[in-house]
């Protein structure tokens, strides 16, 4: 019989090596991770003097509930937390991205050599890929739930070559080219969001160094106000609309420098030029032209008064995107507003306003015609745009006999040029900052 000390000894032996594989497993829960779905709640028992850790509070939120807390999923994202339980990382996910996460989470289980996790918002797999068929059901699964996964797996070597074969063909099904220095399941950096999200449901990941953010192309936009000719404007292909009519310059010569050729025609008394404004924006961005003025209109409120100014005339909104290959996706708004002193209340008169648009896709240095603009506004004559008469610039239009005759008619020019594509004389041309600065409207 031993020793009452030497039998303590020997059943602290066996305690401690029946409690280390315990003690393992505890460290090893430690580290575990919880996925759960936003909104949802989890209570967790603790103990009365537990140390509460959380590392990020806008994504989990705790409610003390004494001998246990409430967890709120809080907002999307990740976050380290103890509650007494371990150091645990805890992903807090959208519903249909938890949904998808929890059912490749069952998917995977019957997949040799995969793990499933977390990684930035995404389920990620692990570990090493087997079979094609493997992949292909997660694909499967991924667009049944249009969500995109993370393949980080290593293809087996029996598969290498089927794998880069496979990520060659949608890569250039994407309009990318493959690269040697790229891992099995990435594709090289695009800012395109459609084949991101493409080849995100397909396990892929964006790799490669970032892409060079370009600074947007200045554009400049010329525009001629103009009385033209009709028989001249038939002559160089401009058709007398009875509306509103947009094309691009059907002639060579307007679609090179737009003011000298519209001087040519000026001093062959063909044309008479009412204003020229040149506009500078960027690509995306829009310029602004107001042919026209302001009317005050009084307003009254509870102790106070004020005035309120409503701009009338022909306005014009220019939006020019520079694309590849030297083309320019160019919108135009075009309003025509007038003062109606036949509707007019307390000597207020009424704004009769008519809007319209037009798209294209031309080269730099196209010139885009509008006419139509006037006689587009239904049941007004001239004397009906007495308004507009007063306008300096088209004062002198509504002053024209010939256009009173119906022998002239306005006409809008439009030509958008990229700024590197200015070359010699027309780029030492261009104008001050001051001048392409437009005024509310033209004096």
């Amino acid at each position: 019989m031993l020793p009452l000390k030497q039998s303590m000894n020997r059943w602290s032996l066996i305690a401690l090596i029946l409690l280390l594989p315990l003690s393992l497993l505890a460290q090893s829960a430690s580290k575990e991770n919880r996925v759960l779905p936003l909104g949802s709640i989890l209570r967790i028992p603790v103990r009365t003097k537990s140390t509460l850790f959380i590392e990020n509070k806008k994504v989990l939120k705790v409610i003390d509930k004494g001998a246990s807390i409430e967890l709120i999923a809080k907002s999307e994202g990740s976050s380290q937390a103890n509650f007494g339980d371990g150091l645990r990382q805890y992903h807090i996910l959208t519903p249909s991205t938890y949904k998808f996460w929890q059912d490749l989470t069952l998917s995977v289980r019957q997949m040799r050599g995969l793990t499933c996790g977390i990684e930035n918002g995404r389920p990620i797999l692990n570990g090493r890929l087997l079979r094609l068929q493997d992949w292909q059901k997660v694909n499967t699964l991924a667009k049944a739930h249009n969500q995109p996964y993370v393949m980080r797996a290593v293809p087996d070597p029996v598969i290498e070559q089927d794998v880069t074969g496979i990520v060659k063909t949608l890569l250039l099904s994407a309009g990318l080219n493959p690269s040697d220095k790229l891992g099995a399941f990435e594709y090289p950096r695009t800012d395109s969001k459609d084949v991101s999200e493409y080849l995100s449901r397909r396990g892929l990941v964006a790799a490669g160094p970032p892409l060079k953010s370009e600074k947007a192309l200045p554009v400049q936009v010329k525009v001629l106000v103009a009385e033209l000719n009709k028989e001249i404007s038939h002559r160089l292909g401009f058709q007398t609309p009875t509306s509103y009519q947009a094309k691009v310059a059907p002639t060579a010569a307007f679609n090179q420098d737009l003011f000298l050729t519209f001087d040519a025609l000026e001093k062959q008394g063909q044309g008479r030029s009412l204003a020229r404004p040149v506009l500078m924006t960027n690509s995306g961005q829009s310029a602004q032209f107001l042919v026209g003025g302001e009317i005050g209109i009084r307003t009254r409120g509870f102790g106070s008064n004020g005035v309120l100014w409503k701009k009338y005339g022909i306005q014009l909104d220019i939006q020019p995107l520079v694309k590849q290959s030297n083309q320019v996706e160019l919108k135009i708004k075009a309003e025509l507003s007038s003062l109606d002193m036949a509707n007019s209340i307390d000597d207020i008169p009424a704004i009769k306003t008519n809007l319209v648009s037009s798209h294209f896709d031309i080269t730099s240095g196209k010139t885009v015609v509008l006419s139509g603009l006037i006689q587009s506004t239904e049941g007004v004559s001239n004397d009906g745009l007495a308004g507009l008469r007063r306008i300096p610039i088209l004062g002198r239009l509504f002053e024209s006999e010939s256009y009173r005759n119906n022998q002239t008619e306005l006409v809008v020019f439009v030509q958008p040029t990229i700024l590197k594509d200015l070359q010699g004389p027309e780029k030492d041309k261009l104008p001050d900052a001051n001048q392409l600065r437009p005024s509310k409207y033209l004096q």
